[in-house]
């Protein structure tokens, strides 16, 4: 078979809907035989002031992002696939998975969730117009 993709980012951060992300990017990395890369980027203006400016607590973020992936990696692995690869950084989610990530790992394909909070949909649609690649954005059936 030939492969639509061969290489699927997918950007998860512990939401119901970035899981659903993973959910289909296992499939499709299945499907396609595709190198899977699971990302999570840690957003420092989702956090106050004080919290940003707090060592402590942006190691116990970045601990929490590395568990995180930890357990998605298991997942896609128990799934089958072999080539997974994950990636955690701090930053702006549209810039780190449309404009740094996608182009690192030389992906053809980027999947989001829909964001269920109205203040974060602008993440997966600013994800989407500023790709240079394929972007598949799942939403909850």
């Amino acid at each position: 078979m030939n492969s639509i993709y061969s290489s699927i980012l997918v950007a998860v951060d512990g939401t119901k809907e970035a899981m659903l992300a993973l959910q289909r990017a296992l499939e499709m990395a299945k499907e396609n035989d595709s190198k899977l890369i699971i990302s999570h980027v840690i957003d420092y203006s989702a956090f106050p002031k004080k919290q940003q400016e707090d060592p402590a607590f942006m190691k116990l973020a970045e601990r929490h992002g590395n568990v995180l992936l930890g357990i998605c990696e298991r997942e896609a692995r128990s799934a089958g696939l072999k080539d997974v690869e994950t990636t955690l950084n701090f930053g702006s989610p549209v810039v780190k998975i449309s404009k740094e990530r996608s182009l690192e790992f030389g992906s053809d394909l980027v999947i989001v969730g829909k964001e269920s909070n109205e203040k974060y949909v602008r993440v997966s649609e600013s994800i989407a117009r500023h790709c240079s690649c394929d972007v598949l954005i799942v939403q909850e059936d």
